[in-house]
């Protein structure tokens, strides 16, 4: 039997909750290129699904402070709460 890995984002999810996804903001001053969502998205469900800390999180995944603060910026704008109320996926 294959070893399931829960905290992983298939296609099929996030394609119902990438429309959901507040737009970024303006980086009109430049700066470091912005995490796509979908990484930091899988990211995130990863820290949910296994409990780790935030800073436990594989670098392969992100920077910690960059992903925790993605989580922060979609839960102040409302993401989650939608993202909840549409759920089709079993999480």
């Amino acid at each position: 039997m294959a070893r399931t890995r829960p905290w992983e984002v298939s296609e099929e999810w996030w394609e119902k909750v990438k429309s959901l996804i507040p737009s970024a903001p303006s980086h009109a001053k430049g700066g470091r290129p912005r995490m796509e969502d979908r990484k930091a998205f899988a990211a995130i469900i990863y820290v949910l699904r296994t409990g780790n800390q935030w800073n436990a999180l594989p670098r392969e995944l992100g920077a910690s402070s960059t992903v925790h603060d993605r989580f922060q910026e979609w839960e102040q704008k409302g993401f989650w709460k939608r993202a909840l109320a549409s759920r089709t996926h079993r999480v």
